[in-house]
């Protein structure tokens, strides 16, 4: 992704999400691949887990006390103390 792309989707992602596709548009100045280009980020980014947005404390937490994450509950390792260990 170019500087000027990033720029762009960062300063979208500011916005409320009514007026992202709108800036964009006029951001892009008829620069129809990179409108495309946003807008493709901006609909990913949507649909992104918000487990990936956290911080790392706060996913490290939630991992080791929310075993609801994981798809299998048989885990080889838990959480002991500060350390995660083999069962």
């Amino acid at each position: 992704m170019n500087t000027r792309c990033a720029a762009l989707l960062r300063e979208s992602l500011d916005l409320p999400e009514s007026e992202r596709r709108q800036f964009l548009e006029q951001a892009s100045a008829g620069d129809a691949p990179l409108l495309a280009n946003l807008l493709r980020l901006l609909e990913l980014d949507a649909g992104a887990d918000p487990l990936l947005d956290a911080s790392l404390d706060r996913v490290v937490s939630e991992l080791m006390t929310d075993r609801g994450h994981f798809p299998d509950e048989s885990l080889d390792y838990v959480a002991r103390d500060d350390s995660i260990v083999p069962r």
